[in-house]
């Protein structure tokens, strides 16, 4: 997937982050002073939220998290700042990053996970959702952040539920912006991935599959379709535009997409052009009243070369 345009490559590194403060234009704050920027990146206000759903209610003391924390790389800093006495609440802090750790004694309500279920009556995800009988939910909320700020929290949002998890008996890990719902050991071992790509300065591994989830639409004969949870990360989901193609052609393409701002940061602007070869470029369109960058295919090719 490359942009067309004058933009460089921007690079993330953790270790500016945290030297600058985030202080810089560019998302992703590049190893030298850049001034591309986009509007809906800086200065967004961002959730972040994940829930595990356990088997049997948790109550939180500061043992258990201590211990929990214990799990997490030194670099990022984990930190307990307060627990709640009736074990229901606590705060917690991660690259000097304010979390909020909650336990309820109640199954999320199903409707929840509907478009993950897609009416199945058995399986590794609907034993979870029936079987499951309380909640623990990691979120953070930022202000005024960037890109990179949000990606940093997002990982660290992922790691503390993976961490946390156990602290009762996980059945399964819920993003709430995507509405992805994954098994525990998926989950699990996505959150180490990350962990790690994250200190290495490497996004490749981030799992924007999970963080960012799409929603397919038809328009007579055309499909399209929406990403759902990328607006936190970038200012704005993308949008792909009803074309005459399949759904595994829509679905690959905005995928594709979200993980190239994801490795290479916010590159895209209104006016631009994206494409992965030569003969399928994508006109790149703003909408900022519904905040939603608009792809829309100029040269389709025919079926059977996607098949």
């Amino acid at each position: 997937m490359q942009v067309k345009s004058d933009a460089k490559r921007h690079q993330f590194s953790l270790e500016n982050w945290l030297t600058t403060g985030n202080k810089l234009q560019c998302g992703y704050n590049c190893v030298e002073k850049c001034d591309v920027g986009y509007q809906g990146v800086a200065n967004m206000n961002a959730t972040f939220m994940a829930v595990v759903l356990l088997r049997n209610s948790v109550s939180l003391d500061a043992s258990g998290l201590a211990s929990a924390l214990s799990q997490c790389p030194d670099e990022m800093d984990p930190k307990l700042v307060d627990v709640s006495d009736d074990g229901r609440l606590a705060k917690l802090s991660v690259l000097g990053i304010p979390f909020a750790v909650q336990t309820f004694d109640e199954p999320a309500p199903t409707e929840n996970f509907t478009h993950e279920l897609r009416g199945q009556s058995e399986g590794p995800l609907f034993d979870a959702v029936d079987g499951h009988r309380a909640q623990l939910s990691v979120m953070c909320h930022l202000t005024e952040t960037q890109m990179a700020q949000s990606v940093i929290a997002a990982a660290a949002v992922h790691m503390l539920a993976a961490h946390l998890g156990p602290l009762g008996e996980p059945l399964a890990g819920y993003w709430v912006a995507s509405e992805r719902l994954s098994p525990w050991d998926r989950f699990s071992a996505d959150a180490q991935g990350v962990t790690t790509t994250l200190l290495d300065n490497d996004l490749t591994a981030i799992p924007s599959r999970y963080w960012t989830g799409v929603q397919l639409t038809q328009e007579n004969d055309n499909i399209g379709g929406y990403t759902r949870g990328l607006r936190p990360f970038t200012g704005y989901e993308l949008a792909l535009t009803p074309v005459a193609q399949s759904m595994q052609f829509v679905a690959q393409r905005l995928v594709a997409t979200a993980q190239y701002l994801f490795e290479n940061g916010p590159v895209l602007h209104d006016g631009q052009t994206l494409g992965g070869s030569e003969d399928e470029r994508f006109a790149i369109t703003l909408d900022q009243h519904r905040a939603e960058m608009h792809l829309t295919l100029q040269t389709p090719r025919s079926e059977a070369e996607y098949t």
